[in-house]
């Protein structure tokens, strides 16, 4: 949920806003984390976040098979 002036708000494209785990520096296992929001205007802020916490597990990606 986002709030700012009404003409701001009405030029969003959802794809303007970003939501982003940054996950640098994570060994392999299961975390719970926050979502950062970035959006494109400093006048737009976010009220809230739904859900506020993300569970992300963090595994070694398979080797993918010989030509596929």
């Amino acid at each position: 949920l986002v709030s700012g002036p009404l003409p701001i708000l009405d030029e969003i494209n959802p794809a303007d806003i970003q939501v982003v785990l940054d996950l640098t520096d994570y060994e392999i296992g299961t975390y719970q984390l926050e979502p950062v929001v970035e959006l494109p205007s400093g006048e737009i802020t976010v009220v809230s976040i739904q859900p506020e916490i993300i569970d992300i597990e963090v595994i070694i990606a398979p080797t993918p098979a010989p030509g596929g």
